[in-house]
């Protein structure tokens, strides 16, 4: 539903109308790339069981070809592409390796897609986008304080890893409060 709910705020802001089946189809994309990075055995994840993960995996190709038949946008194609190479990777290529990066590259596909379901490349749009990309950014990073260990273990340094606490807490103050209120003062 967050995606839906992200959609939503984001056309409100800019006084649009979010047609359903765009509001649908953005929930079914960010089901669809949580459940397939679920659905993928990997090292980093909790241990859970094949029919659990199959269940995830064909619930994730469900709701990544639906999107695609419902809003027809063929540029779908690229968080799904993401997702994977977020996921399971291509040779030496998964996107959740290198300080950092799993948060950046999962802020900028949810960021990249209110963009694209508001049919606008405009000024306006690239600020609402900054604002969920580093809204998704923050919080991705919260929610790899629960992990760190694994994701040492599994040679994936996110940046609760590598940085110390005190710098990681100033970052992220600055993270949250600068762009709100850049946001708020060019909306009023």
């Amino acid at each position: 539903m967050s995606g839906a709910f992200k959609l939503e705020f984001a056309c409100e802001f800019l006084s649009k109308n979010a047609p359903q089946h765009y509001l649908l189809s953005f929930a079914m994309i960010v089901y669809a790339a949580y459940s397939l990075d679920r659905g993928v055995k990997n090292r980093e994840d909790i241990e859970t069981s094949k029919k659990f993960r199959l269940s995830l995996l064909a619930s994730s190709s469900f709701c990544m070809v639906t999107p695609l038949i419902i809003s027809q946008k063929i540029m779908l194609l690229i968080p799904f592409a993401v997702s994977y190479l977020y996921s399971r990777g291509v040779k030496n290529l998964r996107l959740k390796s290198g300080k950092g990066v799993k948060n950046v590259v999962v802020a900028f596909t949810w960021a990249f897609c209110i963009a694209l379901f508001l049919d606008e490349f405009s000024l306006q749009v690239l600020i609402v986008s900054m604002f969920f990309f580093l809204k998704s950014f923050i919080n991705t990073v919260l929610y790899d304080f629960k992990d760190v260990e694994r994701d040492k273990l599994a040679g994936i340094y996110t940046l609760p890893a590598c940085m110390d606490t005190f710098r990681f807490r100033t970052f992220l103050l600055f993270t949250n409060s600068w762009p709100t209120s850049f946001l708020f003062q060019e909306s009023g």
